[in-house]
């Protein structure tokens, strides 16, 4: 975890000096959320439960940037779901398998979308209203709400090691996000979200092939 964690910040750093070139310099709240949440993902991608820690402080330093920026959604994702179900999840990766034992990964039942896809239209639908109605300096509050509503079911899919919670975090949530941080001048987040969506291919490619290994082991 210390030398994934020295790696991110040097590409933390490389990635404010590319931003710095062509937008303002990064706050230190977008350095630290940047290179703890580049951490996080890649432990979380090798199943190491040490990412929570690292997604704790992320969502925390982020949120708050959000708000600044004022992406309300953004910022209450952070700091009102992301931030308690680190902690959950942590709990849950540790102790949520058979007997109590470490949390296996595992594919989810098909049934749980037909609960999913209704939560994720209403959730956009009711996000996007309430932020649009109580902050006078929300922006890009549907598209803002659909990266929110996407991200509620991707976290929790991850946090029970869930192979479909990286396929949600590279369409509906990293695609989108890219081009919405962009327009918003959260141009490191930016760049962040692109690693993101590179890490998250790879952890579909590396979950699926971890549980294919368990499945031949029975």
């Amino acid at each position: 975890a210390a030398r994934v964690f020295a790696a991110s910040v040097v590409i933390t750093a490389v990635l404010a000096a590319l931003t710095t070139s062509f937008a303002t310099r990064p706050s230190w709240l977008e350095l630290v959320g940047t290179s703890t949440g580049l951490c996080n993902v890649w432990l979380l991608r090798k199943q190491n439960v040490v990412a929570w820690f690292f997604g704790i402080v992320s969502v925390t330093a982020v949120g708050l940037v959000f708000y600044r920026l004022g992406l309300m959604g953004q910022a209450w994702l952070h700091l009102f779901y992301f931030f308690p179900i680190n902690w959950w999840a942590w709990y849950h990766w540790v102790r949520g398998g058979e007997q109590r034992t470490e949390l296996q990964v595992s594919w989810t039942n098909p049934k749980e979308w037909l609960v999913y896809v209704p939560l994720f239209l209403v959730a956009t639908y009711l996000v996007a209203g309430f932020f649009d109605r109580i902050y006078d300096r929300a922006i890009f509050v549907y598209w803002d709400a659909t990266i929110v509503a996407a991200s509620v079911v991707a976290q929790w899919l991850l946090s029970r090691k869930k192979i479909e919670s990286w396929i949600l975090w590279v369409g509906p949530v990293d695609a989108s996000a890219i081009i919405l941080f962009s327009l918003t001048g959260a141009h490191m987040f930016s760049a962040l979200y692109i690693v993101f969506l590179l890490n998250a291919s790879a952890a579909i490619y590396e979950w699926r092939e971890d549980w294919n290994a368990a499945q031949a082991r029975r």
